[in-house]
């Protein structure tokens, strides 16, 4: 199973559409099972401060970790560039997910990191700081980070549909990373 991670909760984010994207191309391949998650979807109670105590934690942060970390072998995560890094929604979202069966959950699973950004760098930096932190928990880096920039000049706006380069790209990546 692999789980793709769109790493956003902003209302009308960018990400999406590149991890529905993703997800679309993981699909055609029947030999593949791929789930996603969108962090639009998390519930602001979700998270708080009784998540660092396994006995308090909310049912909702249980089903998340299970169905999304611990039944996959294979995570993509989508992550937009948030004030040069990453999301603090993901770290959070993290930080919940390790307090209960951390090595069950991190330990040797295998992860993809895809940056988005509307500036030049396509968020090398917080795909890098991401990594440090996956790479803590004993989670092995696809080598492969793809970071793609300008994103504003490649989604259409009305459709929300990404151009065929991309596209192509994406289609390439996601082919390396089920063979990994």
């Amino acid at each position: 199973m692999i789980t793709i991670f769109s790493t956003s909760n902003r209302p009308e984010n960018k990400t999406i559409p590149f991890a529905k994207a993703y997800f679309d191309l993981l699909s055609l391949n029947p030999e593949v099972q791929v789930q996603l998650l969108d962090f639009r979807d998390l519930s602001p109670a979700l998270l708080h401060s009784l998540m660092y105590d396994e006995d308090k934690q909310t049912e909702q942060i249980r089903e998340l970790q299970d169905q999304y970390l611990i039944n996959a072998n294979k995570w993509v995560f989508f992550i937009p560039e948030y004030n040069g890094s990453f999301p603090g929604i993901l770290k959070l979202f993290i930080d919940a997910c390790s307090i209960r069966m951390y090595k069950e959950t991190f330990k040797a699973k295998k992860a993809a990191l895809i940056g988005v950004s509307d500036g030049r760098s396509g968020n090398i930096r917080g795909m890098e700081h991401f990594s440090g932190i996956l790479n803590h928990m004993g989670t092995i880096v696809f080598p492969d980070k793809l970071p793609i920039s300008q994103i504003a000049k490649l989604i259409d706006q009305d459709t929300q549909q990404i151009d065929q380069e991309t596209v192509h790209l994406l289609e390439k990546h996601a082919s390396a990373f089920v063979e990994f």
